[in-house]
C-alpha cells in the first residue's frame, strides 16, 4: 500500500501526537497537542514530564515532599514551613525565598572573612531592629538612631528576615 505525504503525516500525527506534544523527545499523546504519553516523564525524573495525559496521580509537589535535610535550626524551621500544606501558597513561597536568603547569607563573606549572616546578626542583636529606606539606600537603625548601611539586596533581605522572625 502506497501512502501520500499527507496520509503519512496524518498517521505520524495520530500515532505520536501533534506539534508541541511530548516532552524532550518523549512520545506525545496520540491525536493531541501538548503533554506527554501516559507514564512518561522528563529528564528530571518524576517532575519533568507527565503533562495533561501523564501519570502524576498520587504525587505531591517537591515543596511538600521529603524529610528535613538541614541541621541548622533556622533552615529546618523554614523547610518545615515549606512542606506545611496548611499554609497558603504565598506563605510557603515566602518561606522558600527566606530559606534561599538565609543560605546565601551564611555562605557569602565580606573581605574580612565574616559572613553576612554573622555580621548582621551581631548588629541586630546589638539593638538595630528597624530598616530605613532612604531613596535607593537602606539602613539598619537602632534606638539611638545609629545607622548601618545595607548595601546589597542580600543584606536587606536577610536583615528583613531576621527582624520579621524576631517579632513573630
Amino acid at each position: 500500500m502506497k501512502l501520500s505525504r499527507l496520509q503519512l503525516a496524518y498517521m505520524i500525527f495520530v500515532l505520536n501526537g501533534g506539534p508541541g506534544s511530548g516532552n524532550f523527545g518523549h512520545a506525545g499523546r496520540p491525536g493531541e497537542v501538548g503533554g506527554s504519553a501516559k507514564g512518561e516523564h522528563g529528564p528530571q525524573g518524576r517532575w519533568g514530564g507527565g503533562g495533561a495525559g501523564g501519570s502524576d496521580e498520587g504525587k505531591r509537589s517537591p515543596f511538600t515532599q521529603g524529610p528535613q535535610v538541614s541541621r541548622n535550626p533556622v533552615l529546618a524551621k523554614l523547610e518545615a514551613k515549606i512542606r506545611d500544606e496548611t499554609l497558603t501558597r504565598d506563605e510557603r513561597k515566602q518561606a522558600s525565598y527566606d530559606r534561599s536568603t538565609v543560605q546565601s547569607a551564611m555562605r557569602t563573606k565580606y573581605k574580612d572573612g565574616s559572613t553576612v549572616s554573622d555580621t548582621l546578626d551581631k548588629v541586630i542583636a546589638g539593638g538595630a531592629t528597624k530598616i530605613k529606606i532612604s531613596g535607593p539606600r537602606a539602613y539598619l537603625i537602632d534606638a539611638q538612631k545609629n545607622q548601618w548601611p545595607l548595601v546589597t539586596k542580600l543584606e536587606r533581605d536577610y536583615a528583613d528576615f531576621v527582624i520579621r522572625t524576631m517579632t513573630t
